[in-house]
């Protein structure tokens, strides 16, 4: 006996629910589970075809899993084309391991992480402010409009500052891997907000079903690589 490829329909038209369904095909002895879960699956996920028949059935058709009228769309797109800016910042996140390396490799000579900081710091400005003056007319332009700038467009430096030193003093106690998979963490964490929320005048770019999904999958891997 094989199994139907369209679930058995009601008197009204509309086919009769997902139970019934379940109960058919357990009922049949000789069904492949696989080409069961496949049909009923797909069955689930697609729901119930609307009647041919004139409108006007008082009794509305089973409710499928996934509605469409959800405000999530599929198939979702997992992959999109990278351009420069991508890789520009495949290549700053590969630098990151590198300078939480460097400045626990100076703190081990200073014995200090706060002069490490400095250090890192002092470094950072020496090269921005060679690059600067090769730009001169941009810089003097810029300086002439960076005081409009509100009070807390200022703060990036001590947030910079207190990120060099939790580097430094919580890296090598708990490890480079782990302490960056925290670090992305909570990055994700706080971006997702800005871009939902539009704090601090960021672009408003609501969370989508792919964005939970990829954060699942974070957090999935912090369990994994802490253990």
């Amino acid at each position: 006996m094989n199994l139907p490829l369209s679930p058995p329909r009601s008197n009204s038209g509309v086919r009769a629910p997902h139970r019934c369904v379940r109960l058919r095909c357990r009922s049949d002895q000789n069904t492949k589970p696989t080409l069961f879960g496949i049909r009923c699956s797909l069955y689930l996920l697609q729901g119930p075809i609307k009647p041919k028949g004139p409108e006007g059935s008082k009794r509305p058709p089973p409710l499928s899993l996934i509605s469409q009228k959800s405000t999530f769309n599929f198939p979702i797109p997992l992959f999109k084309p990278m351009n420069k800016f991508h890789f520009l910042t495949i290549l700053a996140g590969l630098t990151l391991p590198l300078q939480i390396a460097f400045n626990n490799k100076l703190t081990t000579f200073s014995g200090n992480p706060v002069t490490s900081s400095l250090i890192s710091f002092s470094v950072g400005t020496i090269a921005l402010l060679i690059y600067s003056l090769s730009k001169l007319t941009e810089l003097q332009k810029s300086l002439h409009q960076v005081h409009q700038a509100p009070i807390y467009a200022w703060m990036g430096g001590l947030v910079g500052a207190f990120y060099i030193i939790t580097t430094v003093v919580a890296s090598p106690r708990i490890g480079i891997a782990t302490f960056l998979t925290l670090v992305i963490g909570g990055q994700l964490v706080m971006s997702l907000l800005l871009d939902h929320y539009g704090w601090l005048g960021t672009p408003i770019k609501p969370i989508n079903l792919s964005k939970i999904l990829g954060m699942i999958l974070v957090v999935g891997g912090i369990l994994l690589i802490k253990k």
